[in-house]
């Protein structure tokens, strides 16, 4: 996992100068690489196509966990706001998967859904309450055929959440 900035978040496994981490993680002879992305709208989609290229990189996933682990966007948080926002930066990963492919040729990729909307993700005190998820979810997550891309739902672990 190579996140496309900082972070404090423990599973994007590199983090920080995206170029330097893409050449070496192509060093060490890998073919692709899952992006760990918190907010898509910070990336510069041309740059990170120039360096993926650069370092003959593909990306066959693009992980939206960041949006979790950073910000707390959850389509099953109780608050119907933090929903809708976990929903709207959603579809901008969508977006940048479109663009980006497993290629980078545009052809598509997956967007791995992990925590944004993997079930009840209540990491608040025990007994708060499990969350809720709009009756409509999994319809509006179907919004990424038309980027053109896959949904992976990659549940979170139990040390991540109550």
């Amino acid at each position: 996992m190579l996140s496309t900035h900082a972070a404090r978040f423990a599973p994007a496994t590199f983090k920080g100068d995206f170029a330097a981490n893409a050449a070496a993680i192509a060093t060490m002879g890998y073919d692709g690489v899952e992006l760990t992305i918190r907010d898509p709208r910070l990336v510069d989609a041309g740059e990170l196509l120039g360096v993926l290229r650069s370092t003959g990189l593909v990306v066959p996933a693009i992980g939206t966990g960041l949006a979790w682990g950073e910000e707390g966007l959850s389509l099953t948080d109780p608050d119907p706001a933090v929903r809708s926002a976990a929903l709207a930066r959603l579809w901008s990963h969508f977006e940048l998967a479109g663009r980006v492919g497993a290629a980078g040729d545009g052809s598509g990729g997956t967007v791995v859904i992990w925590a944004c909307c993997a079930g009840p993700q209540a990491r608040s005190s025990p007994g708060a309450g499990h969350g809720v998820a709009d009756r409509g979810v999994a319809e509006k997550l179907r919004r990424g055929r038309e980027f053109g891309v896959r949904i992976a739902l990659e549940p979170i672990n139990r040390y991540e959440t109550t």
